[in-house]
């Protein structure tokens, strides 16, 4: 019996072995979602959708109001401007993407 304990003993003297690659602790398999990165509701989702939208329209509007700024400087019109002759830009239109409503918040 005391060789038992001596060997117990000796097991909590011993350092703790590093976790292995790829097993996941208890809490990981329970929450898998780390403690800083917390699923989001439908509205903050609705929210950040929404200010996400009004960024896109924001940097929109203030590119054309630059290729305005150009075509008018330049005394041309605003396809020349955006075509392959001088910027050679793709609008959102050419490419068949549309500006999305906005999500109502409930």
């Amino acid at each position: 019996t005391s060789q038992s304990n001596a060997s117990s003993s000796s097991s909590s003297l011993l350092p703790k072995q590093p976790q292995r690659p790829g097993t996941l602790k208890y809490n990981q398999i329970r929450n898998p979602l780390p403690p800083t990165k917390k699923q989001k509701t439908p509205l903050q989702l609705k929210k950040e959708f929404n200010a996400m939208r009004l960024e896109w329209k924001k940097r929109k509007l203030s590119c054309m109001d630059f290729v305005d700024n150009i075509a008018e400087a330049m005394e041309k019109k605003n396809k020349d401007v955006m075509g392959s002759k001088i910027l050679d830009l793709d609008t959102d239109e050419m490419n068949g993407c549309v500006l999305p409503p906005p999500k109502e918040l409930k």
